[in-house]
């Protein structure tokens, strides 16, 4: 799981949000934050996140000030690395791992 929200923040009036991957597993019922390589993401929210293969494809979303985000993101799960993904005359290149 990427991301999304949790907590409402009475102090900054907002519903907090994340940019962590979190692995829950469903069989032992234990999650974990999975530590990630490469580019720093921001936080978002409202995003759309599916898998593929051994990667994860994020895209788009809001931050938490709700300033919109129009880019791919590719997490590959064996690497744990996380890279921005270029779209070349508006066809990404294969980027899964």
């Amino acid at each position: 799981m990427f991301g999304g929200c949790f907590n409402y923040s009475r102090k900054r009036k907002l519903r907090e949000t994340t940019n962590q991957i979190v692995e829950i597993n469903l069989f032992d019922k234990t999650q974990q934050i999975i530590k990630t390589v490469g580019m720093a993401v921001g936080v978002r929210k409202n995003h759309t996140a599916a898998t593929f293969k051994n990667s994860m494809v994020i895209f788009g979303g809001t931050s938490e000030s709700g300033m919109l985000y129009q880019d791919m993101l590719s997490y590959n799960f064996d690497t744990q690395e996380m890279i921005k993904v270029q779209l070349i005359g508006g066809v990404a290149p294969e980027f899964f791992y």
